[in-house]
């Protein structure tokens, strides 16, 4: 914890410095929720301080050549190069929308992201369809699952008499079945555990016999399995409280849902008493 601590810190303290200063910055970001809310982040930073002159942003969210572009990662250098000509000023109004953003997803009401998200950002047009995925992580209206949960057990059922690894499963998410891949490794294992925590668990992780945790088995329950089918909803089998921004899930309170259909939020009462 005290390294995360001090990660956290430093790259505060660097961003603060990025805001005060008065060389150019050059932002690069991809289109996906996790870059796209730090980039809310850093927008925030920069209005906050009255600094626009020097600052520069490279955003694309595809690539010649690349199907189902991903990130940054996937390109070579020459690519990185062509990007780098592809610059652009950051105006008032994508300042503006950083600052919005930033500030709604620190509350505990997510309407108010919902709304930017529904409004479409002209500013910085990758920012909305990457706000809805985010958003789809709330729970779902129809199901309690989040989207990530969601085709998670989708996955697994695919292939009943060979339960995947959980590195397998975080593989397919990234390359196959995810719109808007955005998590990391370690995120995804935390949702995975999530799962595995509830009072009536969807999921059964085995663990592999060298503790790799990406090797762990995951399994359905029977619970896991009446979710997929409908006949049960995921906030009722009493995972742990879990937070998204400023957002609080507890089962067992009012809390907030996804209308995956409508793309609104929604609030509903407590799923477990």
């Amino acid at each position: 914890m005290a390294a995360v601590t001090e990660k956290l810190t430093r790259e505060a303290a660097g961003l603060a410095a990025a805001a005060t200063g008065t060389g150019p910055v050059v932002i690069w970001m991809e289109h996906d929720p996790y870059d796209q809310l730090i980039l809310a982040r850093c927008l925030a930073a920069f209005a906050a301080a009255g600094r626009m002159d020097g600052l520069q942003l490279i955003l694309r969210d595809g690539f010649p050549g690349r199907a189902r572009f991903i990130g940054l990662g996937q390109l070579p250098p020459p690519a990185l190069r062509l990007l780098w000509a592809d610059r652009r000023p950051v105006t008032p109004a994508i300042l503006g929308l950083g600052q919005a953003v930033w500030a709604a997803l620190r509350r505990p009401d997510p309407r108010d992201l919902a709304a930017i998200a529904a409004g479409g950002t002209p500013a910085l047009p990758q920012m909305a369809p990457a706000l809805r995925r985010y958003l789809a992580e709330l729970p779902g209206l129809a199901d309690g699952l989040s989207l990530t949960e969601r085709l998670t057990l989708e996955m697994i059922a695919e292939t009943p008499a060979a339960p995947p690894t959980a590195g397998r499963l975080f593989g397919r998410l990234m390359r196959e079945t995810d719109p808007l891949p955005w998590l990391g490794d370690a995120m995804y294992l935390a949702i995975l555990h999530q799962l595995a925590q509830a009072r009536d668990p969807a999921i059964r992780l085995v663990g592999a016999a060298d503790g790799d945790p990406y090797r762990a088995i995951v399994a359905l329950t029977d619970a896991g399995r009446a979710v997929l089918a409908g006949r049960r909803d995921a906030l009722s089998l009493a995972p742990p409280t879990r937070q998204i921004g400023g957002v609080q899930i507890d089962p067992a309170a009012r809390h907030w849902r996804w209308d995956r259909d409508a793309e609104w939020i929604v609030e509903t009462g407590p799923a477990i008493g």
